[in-house]
């Protein structure tokens, strides 16, 4: 269940985005990064991806003015180590530097995330037959 999952990871510290790619490829996930915000945005709208992590302080687009541009069907989690004030958008924080145990908790959120919604879409669409 965990193989297909994409995670654009942005952030500036290349050791922590190296472990941290490396947490995620080994539990499973098909990985996929971005350098900055304009190509995490170019890239969620091409793919659909089942967990995108976006660091809230690189320069140029933060992750907070990224997020805000991602379709509101994406789970987004702050990869940050500053929770304070983070926008309603983000689903959820990913604390530095990841763990494998953070990682997979991460990636149990995003599925049941995924799950719930398709669940309500579902719901939503027997109510509409029905009307």
């Amino acid at each position: 269940m965990l193989c297909g999952l994409g995670l654009p990871t942005i952030d500036q510290a290349a050791e922590q985005l190296g472990d941290s790619l490396w947490i995620f490829m080994h539990l499973g996930c098909d990985v996929s990064t971005a350098d900055d915000g304009i190509q995490a945005l170019a890239a969620a709208s091409v793919d659909a991806f089942d967990l995108i992590c976006l660091d809230r302080h690189m320069s140029g687009l933060s992750g907070d003015d990224v997020v805000s541009g991602l379709p509101r069907d994406q789970f987004v989690l702050a990869w940050s180590t500053d929770p304070l004030n983070l926008p309603r958008r983000f689903n959820g924080v990913l604390s530095k530097p990841v763990t494998a145990a953070a990682a997979q908790d991460a990636i149990a959120r995003a599925i049941a995330w995924r799950t719930a919604s398709a669940q309500r879409a579902a719901l939503k669409q027997a109510f509409a037959a029905a009307a």
